[in-house]
């Protein structure tokens, strides 16, 4: 069922976070899916060197798949960017937030793909935006989050498992893997 996971996975993680923020540096983490090779890409929004308070994060699909960049351009497409739709906001990528009483710039997220996970997006000192998790009961960076999920005839894919990656305050790279029950 579960490939072990490995330095390999933690290195491509870092990899495509750092190349990403080339482009985006407000891109705090992305979702990753055995599917293929899109993601689902979580931006904070800034305004005024401050998160923005009516809209702090944007979430949208980002086409990485040769395949699918490949077909864009045949449609005389040139971005790769996509919006969810109403299904995947609601289902899977969507996420809501709230302000964290008493601590301004800081927001409570609450992902539709990880529920039970509760995340606190907030800038640090230098003023970049981060996203804290519990990793394995450490507080971590979020940088990435890997859906395995099996495809199943005329039913929604089943979720195997779920690594999620993030960086601690030491600078460590920490990894836990959650198994749906």
């Amino acid at each position: 069922m579960s490939a072990p996971f490995s330095q390999a996975d933690v290195d491509a993680a870092k990899a495509q976070l750092a190349e990403l923020r080339k482009t985006s540096p407000n891109i705090l983490f992305v979702i990753a899916r055995s599917k293929n090779k899109n993601i689902v890409v979580y931006e904070a929004l800034k305004k005024d060197n401050a998160l923005d308070a009516a809209k702090p994060i944007d979430v949208y699909w980002l086409d990485i798949d040769p395949e699918y960049v490949a077909a864009a351009r045949k449609k005389g497409i040139q971005t790769d960017r996509n919006e969810l739709n109403m299904i995947e906001k609601q289902f899977a990528y969507g996420v809501g937030f709230e302000p964290v009483q008493g601590k301004s710039d800081h927001y409570n997220l609450k992902l539709v793909a990880l529920p039970e996970r509760p995340v606190e997006m907030c800038l640090d000192s230098n003023g970049n935006p981060q996203a804290r998790i519990s990793i394995n009961g450490k507080s971590a960076n979020l940088v990435r989050i890997y859906v395995y999920a099996v495809e199943r005839m005329l039913r929604t894919p089943k979720v195997e498992y779920i690594d999620v990656i993030g960086q601690d305050e030491n600078g460590e790279y920490v990894h836990e893997r959650i198994v749906p029950k």
